[in-house]
């Protein structure tokens, strides 16, 4: 059985006699459907996903004002913020102008998650040229 997330499983719990239809979810789901003893997988369905509406946008309102507010305080020229992780701990910064050069500043996960690590940006892209 080829089970993976994001299919649709139709199957029947032997124990309660029952037919059940799952989105799986995890990967425990998974481990726990494949248990032969307890359940019959009847059918597996892998849906096709489209992109119906996407975010075009670099950075989110909060995470240009906080941005903007940041680079406020620059004295010198940015010509360029790149998001890269830290190799002593992983945790992922924002470098300003370059480590060499500049400064950085570290940022939570779940922040600003449409820009790729190591790519150079301009402030034109981010929407933060002024």
């Amino acid at each position: 059985m080829d089970i993976q997330i994001g299919d649709r499983i139709t199957y029947r719990n032997k124990k309660l006699d029952k037919i059940f239809i799952v989105m799986v979810y995890s990967y425990q789901l998974i481990d726990s459907l494949q248990d032969i003893e307890l359940n019959e997988i009847l059918k597996i369905e892998r849906p096709k996903y489209e992109v119906v509406e996407g975010n075009n946008e670099l950075l989110t309102d909060e995470e240009r004002e906080f941005l903007r507010l940041t680079l406020k305080f620059e004295d010198t020229k940015i010509a360029h913020i790149r998001k890269t992780q830290n190799v002593f701990d992983d945790r992922l910064r924002l470098e300003i102008n370059g480590i060499t050069t500049g400064h950085w500043i570290f940022i939570k996960d779940n922040y600003f998650n449409n820009l790729e690590l190591n790519k150079n940006y301009e402030l034109k892209e981010l929407g933060l040229e002024e």
